[in-house]
């Protein structure tokens, strides 16, 4: 009997499908629980990248404003004066574009042209 047990012991090779299926299962519970975790996460580092592209525009058209004393009067005025200070404009991670109040140097990541209050006004910044 010894013997049988022993015999039966080497022939067993592998894993039995049972134990293949559970491992698959739980993998497959793994990644459904994981995959929108990690779309959340490239979606707010984009909304973060846009939000730091938009302070470096704002800044580099600051510093031009400050060193010259003059401020864009037009949109191309506006990108000629944020390319002396950064080498490209950087372009938006998600959809939309990047605005610059040429007054206040706000500069703002949009899908649509910014509301206008008391007259302002908004140039559209494109790489």
């Amino acid at each position: 009997m010894l013997k049988f047990f022993k015999k039966m012991k080497k022939n067993r090779k592998g894993y039995t499908l049972t134990e293949l299926i559970v491992v698959v299962a739980i993998l497959g519970i793994l990644a459904a629980v994981a995959t929108p975790m990690i779309m959340n996460q490239v979606d707010k580092a984009r909304t973060t990248a846009d939000l730091a592209n938009a302070k470096s525009i704002e800044n580099a058209y600051k510093i031009e404003v400050v060193s010259t004393g003059v401020e864009a009067s037009d949109a191309a005025a506006a990108i000629t004066a944020i390319k002396k200070t950064l080498v490209t404009i950087p372009a938006p991670q998600k959809a939309g574009a990047f605005y610059l109040n040429p007054k206040t140097g706000e500069t703002k990541h949009s899908a649509a042209t910014p509301t206008v209050v008391a007259g302002e006004t908004w140039f559209l910044v494109s790489p």
